[in-house]
């Protein structure tokens, strides 16, 4: 027997085809990684709000669309070696059974899983967001928001009585008149202690303070005039007009009238003011409200696509987990059927006669 032995595979690779296969592994893993990577950035930096700028937008769009185009070549490189398993089958090449088998063995073991997960993680994430944008959520909100508009309301409610009270006694007494300006603010000190009001300011025709009665509070902080705008606007149809003004200690809810009550712009002999300070937790609290339910309504324009934007960054995952296991079954079948096969090769070459060669 020849000293001189031979290694002879079944189905010996070119240097070119082992270099392309290793290229298209390289490949494989780095477009795992890179998908992974977009897709954990995804999740990661691009967050849904009411500030949600249009930069995230064209972020989130490119990053999709790298995401699906990454997994379109990862479907091009696993095809291509499932056609070819394919031609290999129907050509009855030795061991394509035996790998066929294999693939499909992981891809079934694969799909069972990451299927049933996909569909539980759908029905999560539908649930969820209706949940999130449920009816009697918003209801809450809105009902919050109406307690505390109600409490505006009925500070204006309980203003206007005292105008209305006020006006007619310093229309009655004559208090407006030059020589009883001493009375007019010692009447209106009367009107604020009696009805437990932060402010009672009164006005002349030409929009300047005559007098006016506060508590300590707002004797701390600026406490400033009303406007002439303001004063000569005309008036709704229930007589009074309200407007508000943020302080450093609350916020102050003026309302004003005419005198006499009710009056046009032609008959009015002055302007009366009647404030109420709210303390700072409750105008936070309803600013809090009211800019919570400007959120809701903005986030739920949102709703749609946040719902796809989790649909496709899901089915990236679960496509990956599947391709992954498709590639890696097929590694696994080369690297047991190509073995076997140059067995098997060996055993037809020792029966023909050549015993020139080592396995």
């Amino acid at each position: 027997m020849n000293d001189a032995l031979t290694t002879i595979p079944s189905a010996p690779l070119s240097p070119e085809e082992k270099r392309r296969r290793k290229r298209e592994s390289i490949m494989i893993v780095v477009i795992i990684a890179v998908v992974s990577a977009l897709t954990y950035i995804e999740t990661r930096v691009i967050h849904f709000g009411t500030d949600f700028p249009i930069s995230n937008t064209i972020l989130m769009f490119i990053l999709i669309n790298i995401n699906m185009l990454l997994l379109i070549l990862l479907i091009f490189l696993v095809f291509r070696n499932l056609v070819k398993l394919i031609i290999d089958r129907r050509n009855k090449v030795l061991g394509a059974k035996l790998r066929t088998r294999l693939v499909l063995a992981f891809i079934a073991l694969t799909l069972l899983p990451a299927g049933v997960l996909f569909f539980f993680s759908i029905s999560f994430i539908t649930t969820s967001t209706e949940f999130w944008f449920n009816v009697p959520i918003e209801q809450a909100l809105d009902n919050s928001l109406r307690v505390g508009r109600s409490l505006y309301n009925r500070a204006e409610d309980t203003n206007r009585f005292i105008l209305e009270q006020a006006a007619y006694q310093i229309q009655s007494r004559k208090l407006l008149e030059e020589n009883r300006h001493t009375k007019l603010s010692n009447y209106i000190q009367i009107v604020q202690r009696a009805f437990n009001v932060d402010s009672v300011e009164i006005y002349g025709i030409n929009a300047s303070r005559l007098t006016y009665a506060t508590t300590p509070e707002l004797e701390e902080v600026p406490f400033t005039v009303i406007s002439t705008d303001r004063l000569r606007r005309e008036m709704p149809p229930s007589g009074v007009r309200t407007v508000t003004e943020a302080l450093s200690n609350g916020e102050l809810v003026r309302t004003i009238g005419t005198v006499p009550f009710g009056a046009g712009p032609d008959g009015t002999q002055a302007y009366i003011a009647v404030s109420i300070l709210i303390p700072p937790a409750v105008s936070e609290n309803l600013k809090s409200i009211s800019n919570g339910i400007e959120a809701y309504e903005q986030i739920k324009l949102l709703k749609k696509p946040i719902q796809i934007t989790y649909y496709i960054t899901l089915s990236i995952v679960a496509l990956l987990v599947v391709f992954c296991a498709v590639w890696f079954g097929f590694y696994m079948a080369k690297t047991i059927t190509i073995p076997i096969m140059e067995l098997a090769e060996a055993t037809r070459r020792v029966a023909e006669g050549d015993l020139e060669f080592s396995i």
